[in-house]
Protein backbone atom coordinates (compact mmCIF):
# COMPACT_ATOMS: atom_id res chain seq x y z
CA UNK A 1 0.00 0.00 0.00
CA UNK A 2 1.45 3.33 -1.03
CA UNK A 3 -0.66 5.18 1.38
CA UNK A 4 -3.74 5.69 3.57
CA UNK A 5 -6.60 8.11 3.93
CA UNK A 6 -8.11 8.68 7.28
CA UNK A 7 -11.62 9.94 7.76
CA UNK A 8 -12.52 10.57 11.56
CA UNK A 9 -15.42 11.81 13.35
CA UNK A 10 -14.73 14.43 15.85
CA UNK A 11 -16.93 13.79 19.03
CA UNK A 12 -18.92 16.29 20.62
CA UNK A 13 -16.53 15.78 23.82
CA UNK A 14 -13.46 16.76 21.74
CA UNK A 15 -15.30 20.41 20.69
CA UNK A 16 -13.34 22.09 24.03
CA UNK A 17 -10.06 20.92 22.56
CA UNK A 18 -10.79 22.46 19.13
CA UNK A 19 -11.98 25.61 20.75
CA UNK A 20 -9.20 26.14 22.66
CA UNK A 21 -7.11 25.48 19.15
CA UNK A 22 -9.25 28.25 17.35
CA UNK A 23 -8.87 30.96 20.64
CA UNK A 24 -5.21 30.25 20.93
CA UNK A 25 -4.38 30.72 17.13
CA UNK A 26 -7.02 33.66 16.78
CA UNK A 27 -4.14 35.75 15.00
CA UNK A 28 -4.29 32.95 12.50
CA UNK A 29 -7.99 32.85 11.76
CA UNK A 30 -7.97 29.23 11.79
CA UNK A 31 -11.19 27.86 11.38
CA UNK A 32 -13.26 24.88 12.36
CA UNK A 33 -11.55 22.12 10.24
CA UNK A 34 -8.03 23.10 10.91
CA UNK A 35 -8.46 23.17 14.55
CA UNK A 36 -9.95 19.68 14.27
CA UNK A 37 -6.95 18.39 12.16
CA UNK A 38 -5.45 19.61 15.23
CA UNK A 39 -7.18 17.53 17.62
CA UNK A 40 -6.89 14.34 15.10
CA UNK A 41 -3.27 14.70 15.34
CA UNK A 42 -2.92 14.98 18.82
CA UNK A 43 -5.28 12.11 19.70
CA UNK A 44 -3.89 9.67 16.86
CA UNK A 45 -0.10 10.47 16.63
CA UNK A 46 -0.59 11.19 12.80
CA UNK A 47 1.27 14.56 12.31
CA UNK A 48 1.69 13.80 8.31
CA UNK A 49 -0.98 16.37 6.65
CA UNK A 50 -1.15 17.13 2.70
CA UNK A 51 -2.64 20.53 2.47
CA UNK A 52 -2.39 24.13 0.76
CA UNK A 53 -2.52 25.90 3.94
CA UNK A 54 1.39 25.24 4.32
CA UNK A 55 1.27 29.06 5.53
CA UNK A 56 -0.68 28.04 9.19
CA UNK A 57 0.35 24.49 9.33
CA UNK A 58 4.12 25.30 9.33
CA UNK A 59 3.11 27.56 12.71
CA UNK A 60 0.34 25.13 14.19
CA UNK A 61 1.76 23.44 17.21
CA UNK A 62 0.10 19.83 18.59
CA UNK A 63 0.88 19.05 22.24
CA UNK A 64 4.21 18.73 23.51
CA UNK A 65 4.73 21.26 21.51
CA UNK A 66 5.38 19.06 18.23
CA UNK A 67 5.05 20.37 14.45
CA UNK A 68 2.91 19.30 11.69
CA UNK A 69 4.96 17.25 9.03
CA UNK A 70 3.44 19.40 5.83
CA UNK A 71 3.84 17.52 2.39
CA UNK A 72 4.65 19.23 -0.44
CA UNK A 73 2.19 19.95 -2.95
CA UNK A 74 2.95 19.66 -6.47
CA UNK A 75 0.50 19.80 -9.47
CA UNK A 76 3.81 18.13 -11.45
CA UNK A 77 3.52 14.52 -11.80
CA UNK A 78 6.78 12.32 -11.57
CA UNK A 79 7.70 10.99 -15.06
Amino acid sequence: MRGALAVADVPVEAYGDVKAAIVKYSDRDIDFADAALMWFAATSGCRRILTVDDRDFNVLRIKGNKRFEVLPWTSQRKR
